[in-house]
């Protein structure tokens, strides 16, 4: 299905397009909802079904997303920045 081919093509442009692509970021939530969107088209569903289960998809990722950024959040509090940005290389 086209949207599935093209949502994939759209984040692999996007994390070529970030020097130092980082996961719990929106780059994280295209990727899942783009992953998603391929594997319901590839079920064989109709453009619906795709669009419902990526936007389904990306509303969870999203919420994931915001659990890593707390996460990270704490982390920063505890080591401060620089520290922590060393962590997490």
């Amino acid at each position: 299905m086209d949207i599935a081919v093209q949502t994939s093509g759209g984040v692999e442009a996007a994390y070529k397009a970030v020097m130092k692509p980082t996961e719990g970021t929106i780059l994280t939530v295209a990727r899942v909802s783009a992953d998603t969107a391929m594997e319901t088209a590839d079920s064989g569903a109709d453009c619906e079904a795709v669009l419902e289960a990526t936007v389904r998809s990306a509303a969870e990722a999203l919420a994931q997303t915001a659990q890593l950024t707390d996460t990270a959040e704490v982390i920063f509090n505890i080591y401060g920045r620089q520290e922590a940005g060393n962590l997490l290389e």
